[in-house]
């Protein structure tokens, strides 16, 4: 097998982040534009996939709002690791059978489902799409909250991802840090995926398409970590690596100056993990991760999402009898409780982010990109 990665320079890492900040620069330039001018003219059209506050819809309908399309994507790991697998495909392969791994699959969509039971006890998030109009995207949401689903996290932000390839979490200290040492010595190099943005001008932004490896943007969400991020979401099913869909591998070599010098940039972490709230529902989050009893309207999400399972009958069964897992769906099962006085605190922080939100000034109505768009982009 070849080389399927090219080596970079520190002053190579240093170019890509020069360029990416520029087309952060541009994206503001021209969003100032647009909402000084309007669209009087068509120059004004051509750069709206540039624009940042657009509001757009996606295939499945859904109402996003995104920034405009910067140089690259981007993913960055603190060592080359040999498949870019996303954590339920990994769960996946401990597994045998066809329906064993079918059934797995409806439990991590129960979980998600009890996640967002858990988000809209909270009334900021819970009204959300009603005072945002913004649709909150639940599963992307988990993901970026330990849950297991079969989406990797993209960023437009070279330096987020750099920060992700140069430092780590340490669980003893429940903070972010820079590689020791010893940490350093044993990864050696530190891995950067790049891929060059597409433009799509009638949807704003790269194609939003549901085929493998496409790259779909979260955009603004009630809770900020992904916002922070400047987060996308890919998806992989049956690719194993994100050179399969078109990355490519840049290999840097890991240094102390180089992780000390990232981490501090990044105000220790904090640049892109606000303290928002849920920092404080470490525990009840942690519990969802592995929970194993269920709503029956959990249950009901996850099987209509789920072409394997004929009946519910079958799938009740096979997941209650699945090898080390004790599944139960309890009829009028409560979400996972947080306290009266916690709430409290949560709605009442986040207040006033609401009513700011609320008048974010949004340059262009919903783009709808359509079955029949898509259709005629794929004849194209």
């Amino acid at each position: 097998m070849g080389v399927y990665f090219k080596d970079i320079t520190y002053d190579e890492i240093k170019n890509l982040y020069i360029e990416n900040e520029k087309s952060y620069d541009i994206g503001i330039e021209i969003t100032k534009k647009i909402k000084k001018e309007g669209f009087s003219n068509i120059e004004n059209m051509l750069l709206l996939p540039f624009a940042d506050n657009v509001m757009m819809s996606d295939i499945d309908g859904s109402i996003m709002m995104i920034d405009g399309a910067k140089d690259a994507y981007y993913r960055g790991e603190k060592r080359n690791y040999p498949t870019n697998k996303p954590s339920l495909l990994r769960k996946l392969e401990k597994l045998y059978t066809e329906e064993e791994k079918e059934a797995y699959k409806l439990i991590s969509d129960m979980r998600i489902y009890e996640f967002k039971r858990f988000l809209e006890q909270f009334r900021y998030i819970k009204d959300w799409s009603n005072e945002i109009c913004i649709d909150v995207f639940y599963e992307k949401l988990a993901q970026h909250y330990g849950l297991e689903t079969s989406l990797l996290d993209i960023t437009s932000h070279f330096i987020v991802a750099l920060f992700f390839a140069t430092c780590t979490f340490d669980n003893n200290i429940n903070k972010w840090r820079p590689l020791s040492n010893e940490e350093i010595e044993e990864y050696e190099y530190g891995i950067i995926y790049r891929k060059v943005a597409g433009i799509d001008i009638r949807n704003t932004m790269m194609i939003i398409e549901n085929q493998e490896g496409a790259i779909k943007p979260i955009g603004k969400q009630p809770l900020k970590r992904c916002e922070f991020q400047n987060a996308y979401t890919t998806e992989l099913k049956t690719k194993e690596k994100l050179t399969d869909i078109g990355f490519e591998k840049l290999r840097f070599k890991h240094s102390v100056e180089l992780s000390n010098s990232v981490y501090k940039k990044m105000n220790c972490g904090r640049s892109i993990y606000p303290i928002e709230g849920m920092e404080d529902m470490n525990e009840e989050i942690n519990t969802i991760r592995t929970l194993e009893e269920f709503s029956s309207e959990a249950f009901e999400f996850a099987f209509n999402k789920n072409n394997y399972f004929e009946t519910r009958e079958s799938a009740k069964r096979t997941i209650s009898n699945l090898n080390g897992y004790n599944i139960k769906i309890i009829e009028g099962k409560e979400p996972i409780k947080v306290s009266r006085q916690r709430i409290k605190k949560f709605n009442k922080k986040y207040e006033k982010l609401l009513s700011k939100e609320k008048v974010t000034e949004v340059i262009m109505p919903v783009f709808t990109y359509s079955e029949e768009d898509k259709n005629t982009n794929n004849e194209n």
